[in-house]
């Protein structure tokens, strides 16, 4: 399923980066902490390519789309803890990635009911 993929994809990239590099992930959040704008656009496209999938997955009958935006944004903020670098982060990657699939099973079951 695309979104599953793009979504473990964001945690698997964002993880990376996070503990193979610490030293440039804390330059990476000291420069972010004041970049408001910059964090904001980053978060917009994020959102853009999931509502995109969500409305494919739509126009392929897989669910029902309401609101991609808005469930776009549920969606980034219930799976935060796998790829916000500041979370992963903290909790050294120990965050068990079968969780993230477990649950975006849970969200595109939910998509489907709807």
């Amino acid at each position: 399923m695309r979104l599953k993929a793009w979504l473990r994809g964001l945690a698997d990239v964002k993880r990376k980066k996070v503990l193979d590099d610490p030293e440039l992930c804390a330059v990476y959040g000291a420069i972010t902490a004041g970049a408001h704008e910059v964090v904001a656009r980053h978060v917009a496209h994020l959102r853009q390519e999931v509502a995109e999938i969500l409305n494919d997955g739509a126009r392929e009958g897989a669910w029902r789309a309401k609101d991609a935006e808005k469930t776009a944004e549920l969606i980034l903020g219930a799976t935060t803890r796998f790829h916000h670098p500041a979370m992963v982060q903290f909790d050294g990657g120990k965050s068990d990635l079968r969780d993230l699939d477990a649950l975006v099973v849970v969200l595109i079951a939910r998509l489907a009911a709807e």
